[in-house]
């Protein structure tokens, strides 16, 4: 576990830009949705995970409900 693991959440962000799902590396569109990974705290420089939506769905939510 990392220093940061507790301060981490995920937040839905829609693209301004072209992106590309560093989970499955499927492109996500502008205007498209994908998830953000932030941290509670603004003051720390952190670069979290850019996913897809169905990434988020199948491997994010499906991991933290078996735990």
């Amino acid at each position: 576990m990392g220093q940061y693991d507790s301060m981490k959440f995920w937040k839905q962000t829609i693209a301004r830009t072209f992106k590309v799902c560093q989970m499955c590396n499927r492109p996500i569109n502008i205007g498209g949705v994908y998830y953000r990974e932030r941290l509670t705290d603004p003051k720390i420089n952190f670069i979290g995970k850019k996913v897809c939506s169905d990434c988020y769905k199948d491997q994010i939510i499906n991991k933290s409900i078996r735990k």
